[in-house]
């Protein structure tokens, strides 16, 4: 990272000072510091740009998630993920995404308030688990019986 920035300021420009809404200010012209950077900011410097943001990301992810632990569910009789707050929720679920291979959806039974992951292969699936399956299965089969025997007493 620090090679980085020498570089940066040494083909572009030296940084005078910039924002969290990410405007830099230099010490030099804008048009000089656009002319430079025309010039200067080839396929390496990209390169390892995107390598100091992928650095970046990872340690925020990492550092983030330190309020997550693993416990057992008693009602569900199933593992899960304690999260001490929203925000750590949030980087917990890009931890996990995996975008163009699995997106979350919620079960479909109305009695189960989970979110499940799915492979967007498989976008047929509904349900979280085999018993939400067999219990709206279930459901659906004495609707439709009691609907028979509506138009048909």
């Amino acid at each position: 990272m620090i090679d980085f920035l020498f570089h940066y300021q040494k083909n572009i420009g030296i940084i005078k000072s910039f924002d969290s809404f990410g405007k830099v200010e230099y010490y030099d012209t804008d048009e000089n510091i656009r002319k430079r950077y025309n010039l200067n900011f080839d396929d390496k410097m990209k390169k390892a740009l995107i390598e100091i943001a992928k650095i970046t990301i990872s340690e925020e992810l990492e550092y983030n998630l330190q309020g997550i632990y693993p416990r057992y569910d008693v009602k569900t009789m199933s593992p899960s993920w304690a999260i001490s707050d929203m925000l750590t929720g949030i980087y917990f679920s890009i931890f996990y995404m995996r975008p163009g291979l699995e997106l979350y959806r919620k079960c479909e039974n109305p009695n189960c308030d989970r979110w499940f992951l799915v492979k967007t292969t498989s976008t047929k699936k509904k349900y979280c688990s085999s018993s939400c399956s067999n219990s709206m299965a279930q459901r659906n089969h004495r609707k439709r019986k009691k609907e028979l025997e509506k138009r048909n007493p």
